[in-house]
């Protein structure tokens, strides 16, 4: 009977490193698609920030344009000065935010429409 629950308890443990292996692996060497939070990067950013040129943005390149939005939107909203975002500046950088989405979508819808 010990030596059942040994050799369940070994196999148990072999089971989970296998899996924890696996999962913390590399991955098939694809690159994910896009460019900032995963979407599609747009051409100004491109312009922007591709600084090899291949028209796509590295690593590198998508952490330097993450960096200069998060500064600039720390310059618009950062209203005390203290170098970081309060409760009440994060609210009204979201706010602001969603407008401005809300607008480019609507022009977007516009667009469209007229094409038709």
């Amino acid at each position: 009977m010990k030596k059942t629950v040994k050799l369940l308890s070994l196999a148990g443990t072999l089971l989970l490193g296998l899996c924890m292996s696996v999962s913390a692996a590399p991955g098939d060497g694809k690159k994910k698609k896009g460019g900032l939070g995963g979407k599609k990067s747009p051409p100004e950013v491109i312009e922007k920030y591709d600084t090899d040129g291949d028209g796509k943005l590295s690593e590198e390149e998508r952490k330097a344009a993450r960096e200069a939005r998060r500064a600039k939107i720390l310059e618009e909203f950062d209203t005390d000065g203290d170098g970081k975002l309060s409760g009440e500046e994060k609210k009204a950088a979201r706010e602001a935010m969603r407008a401005r989405h809300g607008q480019r979508k609507q022009a977007k819808g516009e667009k469209e429409e007229k094409a038709q």
